[in-house]
């Protein structure tokens, strides 16, 4: 398991769990509204600069969509998507900010055909291992348990 790309807010313990404990340290903040949506563009950044470096060092740098390599590239939430996370409070909304969630495409890749949820799934298996990423996905917070199985 390439602990070492699960970072902030998120801790492991693979002696205990094969999944990633999801327990997200910024939620005791007294005031909700504080974190201001600026706060999701410093993280969204945060993201695409480790994808950046983990594209250059462990992955090709190539776009999953048309298998050209990139060099500026837009980030994809490719499994869970932001608009099904738009009910959530606002901390609770950057856990699918994370490598197991989101991809670099090009940005006409990106706009005219986006890979599928599932052809996302499949492709971050190569590099996570499924257990960690349906520990992701079903520890989210949903409210009427998974809304959808890759698995």
């Amino acid at each position: 398991m390439k602990t070492y790309l699960i970072g902030v807010p998120w801790e492991t313990n693979p002696r205990d769990d094969v999944f990633p404990n999801y327990e997200v340290r910024w939620l005791q903040f007294p005031d909700l509204t504080s974190l201001s949506s600026q706060y999701l563009q410093i993280w969204r950044r945060d993201i695409k600069e480790k994808l950046d470096w983990v594209y250059g060092a462990i992955r090709p740098r190539t776009c999953l969509v048309c298998g050209k390599p990139f060099t500026n590239f837009d980030m994809h939430e490719g499994i869970v998507w932001r608009n099904d996370v738009q009910g959530w409070k606002k901390p609770t909304r950057l856990l699918i900010m994370t490598e197991v969630n989101c991809i670099p495409l090009h940005h006409t890749c990106h706009l005219q055909s986006p890979p599928t949820r599932e052809q996302v799934w499949e492709y971050q298996k190569q590099f996570y291992s499924e257990e960690l990423l349906y520990g992701w996905y079903t520890r989210l917070p949903w409210k009427i348990g998974v809304p959808r199985k890759f698995w």
